[in-house]
């Protein structure tokens, strides 16, 4: 399109002028829209017939939108606006025939409004096995960029160069490099598995031709040998006592994946049919190997942990069983009389054990004698994590290393009502959690339950009342539910939902008020329309008659907007937040009241358009002679954080110190 000849020339999209486009040259339209230009000479003005203009593609594409401001609620509103002013964020994804992403575009997305693009490109057996480091190009109206790695010279490419200018262009603040990729070694094999993995730049690129030299991350794959690994089978002793049994899984029915990663270590990872871990080996040293094996039930629960360690005694002395001690003399024998033990016996005693021959003594070869702490005769209860599981499938015990057992209580639809750690068995103490009719917990604390674990399983699976509603019984709720708890102060957690009605159980609750002037631009007014949402919550003070309330506020969009919590000092702490459009934090404002001191601490953010923290502003209290430029952050044309600057009193001419961030 050209004009003619006149004193000033506007040029329309959509009946919106462009910024910037008052010349007579020809105006190149980069995206659909109906152009027209104005040529006013003097008192005469004439319009143009419109140009409709559509861009076209010729690759699939789905477009994302993203509103940063009020007012804007129709498709024609959405179309005249320009992505990377502030008021649109737009991303692009080309798709190819068959649906795989081509091209991401952040339309007009860099600091300085460019595009930023993510490259993909596909082998032969359609895998992405190089991924290529975003680049920046020229153009800021999202349209599909034809050969971004170039055709038949990757060194002439747009992206090479871009991450290959020696410095000429200083707007990027970009680090030179001639791998900006990350390359993926597969196996030459219908599975395509994954032999060496590199990473960004060029020291981390696979090696082809000496494999051993690159800093890479290597992957081999091989099944388990005769003899290799241990294969456990579980007894259950009864009342949580539980025993393992070791033979040897046959040859050839693990998979072993072995890891290798750059300073030559491997892990080597040993996985059945079902994709369940059995051990994973971690070469610490030359030699030197840490095995952790993963003992499973029937139905695939985990069963047990076997830590290192716990292999490491095992091995050391060479028992069959954990738990159950073989040979002819028992753990906890302090002093015996041996004479004629039998052929190839072996004899374990308390370390601290007297051993006195007999008169003719005599022995085979073979025989052992051997000292043993009888804390080794445990290893399961010292060693080993175990975990016990009902016939649903749900975790109901649990025990660590030299700990005792924890136990874990469900009702009938599958919540946790009761626990109990080791700590709290020997006064019968049970910690316990109540829900209301959408599942959520209400009410939880602690209190004393007389009977067996068994006994009381059953008495929560026999519950009939499976919920709590608000009342004032406890704590503004009914205590209908199992446990049955009247005492108020068993209750250490209340929670409220989906209104402020509990308030009135708060004394002196105007400190608790939604407070509309904390930040300039604030809602009049909290959302009450907020079903679903926390509202409130109360904790009590252990070992004091005393709780500590908290109100939550929100507005329309269902954000936190005002928190008002008690402190132990018996005022109050409330946080105040703004947000813009886009839900982005504008301001925050941390006050403290107790008694009559009151000491506040608020902070403000700026953005940039695409969304990036630029500024952070600190004011200790309500006087604003205190604010101070807290930070300021610069960006590199891909968007990176590249310097932090902290702390200016003259609103940024100087700060006290600046951090430089690199990435190699």
């Amino acid at each position: 399109m050209t004009s003619n000849t006149g004193n000033s020339f506007i040029w329309y999209k959509n009946g919106v002028a462009l910024t910037g486009a008052t010349s007579l040259n020809p105006y190149l339209a980069s995206s659909s829209g109906s152009y027209t230009v104005a040529n006013t000479n003097g008192a005469c003005s004439t319009l143009s017939d419109p140009v409709n203009v559509t861009a076209t593609n010729s690759k699939s594409y789905e477009v994302t939108n993203s509103v940063n401001i009020q007012g804007i609620t129709t498709e024609a509103q959405l179309r005249v606006q320009t992505p990377g002013s502030g008021v649109l964020s737009q991303s692009i994804v080309y798709l190819d025939n068959i649906g795989r992403p081509l091209q991401e575009i952040a339309t007009a997305n860099s600091p300085l409004g460019k595009d930023i693009l993510f490259h993909h490109e596909y082998n032969n057996i359609g895998l992405e096995s190089k991924r290529y480091l975003p680049f920046v190009v020229a153009q800021s109206n999202g349209m599909y960029y034809t050969n971004p790695v170039g055709t038949s010279s990757y060194i002439n490419s747009p992206h090479y160069l871009f991450y290959n200018d020696s410095g000429s262009d200083p707007t990027k603040k970009i680090p030179d490099d001639t791998n900006p990729f990350i390359q993926t070694v597969l196996e030459k094999s219908p599975l395509a598995r994954v032999l060496e993995q590199g990473g960004t730049g060029s020291l981390y690129q696979p090696d082809l031709n000496t494999p051993s030299n690159g800093k890479t991350t290597k992957l081999a794959y091989a099944s388990n040998a005769v003899n290799e690994v241990f294969k456990w089978a579980i007894t259950d002793n009864g009342n949580l006592n539980y025993s393992l049994t070791r033979t040897y899984y046959p040859a050839n029915v693990l998979n072993v994946t072995i890891t290798t990663d750059a300073h030559g270590l491997q892990t080597k990872t040993y996985t059945n049919s079902y994709g369940q871990t059995i051990m994973s080996r971690l070469q610490r040293s030359g030699s030197t190997w840490a095995d952790t094996y993963y003992v499973y039930d029937g139905y695939g629960n985990l069963r047990f942990i076997l830590p290192p360690e716990a292999i490491n005694q095992i091995n050391i002395n060479e028992f069959s069983e954990i738990g159950t001690l073989p040979g002819d003399v028992t753990s906890g024998i302090s002093s015996t009389t041996l004479t004629s033990p039998g052929n190839g016996n072996q004899y374990i005693y308390e370390t601290t054990a007297t051993i006195t021959l007999g008169n003719g003594f005599s022995s085979s070869p073979g025989f052992e004698v051997r000292p043993f702490h009888k804390r080794n005769a445990t290893l399961l209860n010292r060693y080993a994590y175990q975990y016990v599981y009902d016939n649903l499938n749900r975790k109901i015990a649990e025990k660590g290393p030299e700990n005792d057992w924890s136990y874990f209580i469900f009702d009938k639809y599958n919540r946790l009502v009761l626990s109990q750690n080791p700590n709290q068995r020997a006064t019968n103490e049970w910690s316990f959690t109540k829900y209301d009719l959408w599942d959520r917990p209400v009410l939880s604390g602690a209190t004393t339950i007389a009977g067996s674990v068994e006994t009381i399983r059953q008495a929560v699976a026999n519950s009939t009342v499976m919920y709590e509603s608000r009342g004032s019984v406890v704590h503004g709720y009914t205590n209908n539910a199992y446990p049955n708890v009247s005492d108020e102060n068993s209750y250490l957690i209340v929670t409220y939902y989906d209104d402020y009605s509990f308030k009135s159980l708060i004394n002196g609750v105007t400190a608790y008020h939604y407070k509309n002037n904390d930040l300039p631009g604030q809602p009049v007014s909290e959302y009450t329309r907020i079903k679903g949402s926390n509202t409130g919550s109360k904790t009590r003070v252990i070992g004091q008659n005393s709780w500590l309330w908290s109100v939550a506020y929100y507005d329309d969009r269902g954000r936190s907007i005002q928190t008002i919590s008690a402190n132990h000092k018996g005022g109050t702490d409330r946080v105040s937040m703004l947000y813009n459009f886009s839900g982005k934090v504008l301001s925050t404002k941390h006050s403290h009241a107790w008694e009559s001191k009151f000491y506040s601490v608020r902070n403000d953010f700026e953005y940039d358009n695409a969304g990036r923290l630029l500024r952070k502003y600190h004011q200790i209290g309500e006087d604003p002679g205190t604010r101070v430029l807290l930070n300021a952050f610069e960006y590199n044309e891909l968007g990176q954080l590249i310097t932090k600057k902290l702390h200016s009193s003259n609103g940024g001419s100087t700060f006290l110190q600046t951090v430089q961030l690199r990435s190699n």
